[in-house]
């Protein structure tokens, strides 16, 4: 009783006293209210600039500066050219909101507006951070790089909220940057491989390297420490961040790795994009057919007239060669001072151990499941074409038996989804995982389990759901860390989302994603060991499990290499195009008659192919090979084998193919929230 009249009777007592108090509350307030507002003003070595204060729905407070230039507009005279640094800017910039993405109209992605605001100004960083770090600094970052196959989508698709949430809570404290970079023909033009010309060959890469270099001389400004960069990447996103863990110009810029559900695969050829650069450059008026692209003059003149066409129109002259069987594949082996200096086989051995975290989700793309029937029969001869192919593509020297033994494999019910899965996706994973480890670097690798993703993942009102069955499923694990297609989240999947982000966090953080309760070991390649995230009832993980991927680890690296007779490499990307495809075998025809099965509910296959988006998957023949994620699977020379095979079908030969283009070109796109054809976009600053 004496303490709670003591108070007030007091505080009449003392009116000045009061005042004081009360001043000092205001005061306070006025001075929270103030810090936090001098918090979004920053600034740089090259200007001012404002961002905001955020404070999400899960009630986490964070400061967002969103799209800051790192580098001059490559418009005009500086289009195709190396990324130049920024130069400083007077005033100050207003970084409150996302700005533009770059370049791309791809037949194969989705149709959200919000995500197509875009412009050829558009080489910014998005850095999210928090009060914790702009005050104390020190803070560790991650580098997000998206997918997108070198053609498409930007870092708008990550929900802003989503990464504060699961980044920026004061007990995790990690700045985020996410990066946009040239796409397409104006990423990864390669007119003339065996020239230097004003034109760079991997302006795309050289946009990423840009984007760190920025973060090295920046971040401290936002509160990080540019000595704790992690590059991290998803998909697509992950074979360029791990590109660049390859390339020689990265050195010093990140100390580790995160690698999500892909890698570096075949070798890559200088010439790589050399055919679809001369279409592109005859589609828009600026070359004809005898254009000689060893002649330096000439090349010259052709760039230099590519400079003066609008940027709109090259995109569409883009998207119409698409359209008939061209598409940009990404980057080159660019020789002595580029980003790939030499083949990616040579780059990786003399790699730098860094320290990675490397996994896959347990189904990843599974798209040759249509070989399955409703009966839980298999179209065997299905199955056949798609391996006739694969030796193809991965340059079996023996490739009837290479075939025949890879069909034997697969034509079991329970693999059959998994022809390109398992060599794509897991055998790449543990192979480069356990080179990296010999070689003295760090590997802590996973595999995400968890089936019962539901309504969580989220592709759009006309895109079926995947079943517990067919998950977890490529990219479904992607939304517990950044909120892509994020669906409805159930209490179950708010668990899951704090506990599967953090070991993201103190991968980041410390270096070692080890839970509190549990011990994730480093990978030691004689035991294969991997952490088994899944969840049960009591939301544990499952953890530490040995063995992984063991069987298809054994098949792909010995059985198949033995019948094969080995492989051959690539020399030339024209090897890996139409004249290496044309003696794959055929099976009979959709519209046959035969009774081949194509798909679980016996859809039409033109069905399968559109609701994923792929109306004019059936001219992408050329990306099959082109961005295979295959560890060993080079492309061979190779003599037809038509006595054994029979005649090749062209109208199923082009559906096969185009079930692979999916996994291996298309692997972004199949998830995007709307697969239907996309209207020309307009949507232009």
């Amino acid at each position: 009783m004496t303490t709670s009249s003591y108070a007030p009777k007091t505080l009449m007592q003392h009116p000045v006293s009061a005042g004081v108090c009360v001043l000092f509350v205001c005061y306070s307030t006025q001075t929270a209210w103030q810090r936090s507002s001098d918090l979004t003003l920053r600034i740089l070595s090259t200007g001012q600039m404002r961002g905001r204060h955020v404070i999400t729905s899960r009630n986490t407070s964070g400061y967002v500066f969103l799209g800051i230039p790192y580098a001059e507009p490559p418009v005009g005279e500086l289009r195709y050219r190396a990324p130049r640094p920024v130069r400083p800017w007077k005033g100050i910039i207003v970084v409150k909101e996302y700005k533009t993405s770059c370049l791309w109209n791809s037949t194969i992605t989705s149709n959200i507006p919000e995500f197509m605001r875009m412009s050829e100004d558009c080489l910014t960083v998005n850095v999210f951070t928090n009060a914790k770090c702009l005050l104390n600094g020190g803070c560790a970052t991650v580098y997000m790089i998206h997918g997108g196959e070198y053609n498409f989508d930007s870092p708008m698709l990550y929900p802003i909220d989503f990464l504060v949430d699961n980044f920026l809570p004061e007990e995790r404290s990690v700045l985020v940057v996410t990066v946009t970079y040239r796409l397409g023909s104006f990423g990864f033009l390669n007119l003339s491989p065996n020239l230097k010309s004003s034109a760079v060959k991997n302006a795309g890469l050289l946009d990423m390297i840009e984007g760190l270099r920025w973060v090295q001389k920046e971040i401290s400004h936002l509160g990080g420490n540019p000595n704790r960069v992690t590059l991290m990447g998803h998909s697509s996103g992950a074979v360029n961040a791990h590109q660049l863990t390859v390339s020689p110009l990265t050195e010093g810029l990140f100390q580790q790795a995160i690698i999500m559900s892909a890698l570096l695969g075949i070798p890559i050829p200088p010439n790589n994009g050399e055919r679809v650069s001369k279409q592109f450059a005859i589609a828009a008026g600026c070359a004809n057919e005898k254009f000689d692209n060893k002649d330096a003059e000439a090349v010259e003149i052709v760039l230099n007239c590519l400079r003066k066409v609008d940027g709109k129109k090259l995109l569409a002259i883009q998207r119409d060669i698409e359209d008939n069987g061209f598409t940009f594949q990404g980057p080159c082996v660019d020789g002595p001072d580029g980003v790939l200096p030499e083949t990616v086989e040579e780059l990786l051995k003399t790699a730098r151990p860094i320290k990675m975290m490397i996994g896959t989700v347990g189904k990843e793309m599974q798209n040759t499941d249509y070989l399955v029937c409703a009966d839980g029969s298999v179209d065997r001869q299905g199955v056949r074409a798609v391996c006739s192919a694969v030796a193809v593509m991965f340059g079996y020297r023996k490739e009837r038996q290479a075939a025949r033994t890879c069909t034997n494999e697969y034509v079991k019910p329970n693999k059959t989804p998994y022809i390109l899965d398992d060599p794509c996706f897991f055998v790449n994973s543990a192979l480069y995982s356990e080179a990296l480890t010999k070689a003295g670097g760090v590997v802590f690798l996973y595999q995400f389990d968890y089936a019962n993703v539901g309504d969580a993942f989220y592709l759009g009102p006309s895109i079926p759901k995947y079943t517990p069955a067919q998950s977890p499923h490529h990219t479904q694990e992607f939304v517990y860390i950044v909120g892509i297609h994020l669906g409805n989240f159930t209490e179950k999947d708010e668990i899951i989302r704090v506990k599967f982000s953090q070991l993201f966090i103190d991968f980041i953080n410390k270096g070692d994603p080890s839970p509190l309760d549990q011990r994730w070991a480093r990978l030691r390649p004689e035991l294969m060991n991997y952490f088994d995230i899944d969840f049960d009832e009591e939301n544990n993980m499952r953890g530490m499990k040995y063995a992984y991927h063991a069987h298809e680890i054994t098949f792909w690296n010995r059985t198949m290499l033995r019948a094969g007779g080995g492989t051959a490499p690539i020399t030339d990307e024209a090897l890996r195009q139409s004249e290496a495809l044309t003696d794959v075998a055929g099976i009979p025809t959709p519209n046959s008659g035969s009774g081949a099965c194509y798909t679980k509910d016996s859809a039409k296959p033109s069905d399968f192919l559109k609701w994923r988006g792929h109306t004019t998957a059936q001219k992408h023949l050329h990306n099959l090979i082109v961005g295979s994620n295959l560890h060993t699977a080079p492309e061979s020379t190779i003599t037809k084998d038509v006595d054994e095979r029979g005649s090749t079908d062209w109208s199923t030969l082009i559906f096969i193919v185009s079930m692979l283009a999916m996994i291996i070109t298309a692997s972004h796109a199949v998830f995007s929230s709307r697969r239907e054809r996309r209207a020309e976009y307009e949507r232009f600053n």
